[in-house]
């Protein structure tokens, strides 16, 4: 069993940062960081995540692979189930969810997830990084069209403490349990299942084309149709509805 370490701080570059150099250092499994806010909060691909002070949720935890048998391959995906299925028990939401980490809410992103692993010597281990846009009610212009909040009332420190004690919990259940069946969740709050959209790969970011998304298979790919009539499974890139272009 896991013991959760949770670690609060007022203001830090980011807790995926800290806790990165933390496990570096041998710190254990559930070490957990939670911010009031980031000054260099990172999300997938190089970009920033908006981080305002108290009015999101800010937290990055640590599993190592010789206290919990994770499936990096498959890791995002699951966490992002957790969060959704935490953030509607809790509040009464119906949130969907964005291949490959990002969780929705009527359209607009409200949380974003960031795996990112670690080796010391040849042990791997991964920090688990995740933002929940709680009641930010103001953005930056370029992501003020398709950035949202899950509430309308701030959070007290205890209430967001909750909130991090239950997203840990809710992936270790996930990953933990071979009969969970969080694939067949995943696919059900697929938001891009049925859209056409364009795919990006990430190594060559000029590399793009036109496809319907068709849904997830058990690796956590998208199962895409090109305008060729060619079924493809998209392991890595960006997927971007064809409206938001």
């Amino acid at each position: 069993m896991i013991k959760l370490d949770l670690h609060h701080f007022d203001t830090v570059t980011s807790t995926n940062d800290l806790l990165k150099e933390a496990a570096i250092s041998g710190c254990p499994s559930g070490t957990m960081y939670v911010a009031d806010s980031q000054t260099k909060g990172r999300g997938r691909m190089g970009r920033s995540f908006y981080s305002p002070t108290c009015t999101g949720l800010y937290m990055s935890f640590l599993l190592r692979q010789e206290d919990v048998k994770y499936d990096i391959n498959l890791l995002t995906a699951q966490v992002a189930v957790a969060v959704s299925n935490v953030l509607d028990s809790k509040f009464g939401l119906t949130t969907g969810i964005k291949w490959v980490n990002d969780v929705y809410l009527d359209g607009l992103k409200v949380s974003g997830i960031l795996c990112e692993g670690v080796f010391v010597g040849t042990e791997h281990s991964v920090v688990v990084g995740i933002g929940v846009n709680l009641n930010t009610s103001t953005w930056p212009e370029e992501i003020a069209h398709k950035a949202g909040s899950i509430y309308s009332e701030s959070l007290s420190w205890d209430q967001r403490k909750v909130l991090a004690e239950d997203i840990f919990h809710k992936v270790l259940e996930i990953i933990q349990n071979s009969d969970s069946n969080w694939l067949e969740t995943y696919n059900e709050r697929s938001i891009l299942t049925g859209k056409t959209v364009e795919i990006y790969k990430i190594a060559d970011g000029d590399d793009h084309f036109s496809a319907k998304v068709l849904g997830i298979d058990e690796n956590a790919h998208l199962i895409v149709e090109n305008t060729a009539g060619q079924v493809l499974h998209i392991s890595s890139g960006e997927a971007l509805l064809k409206q938001n272009l």
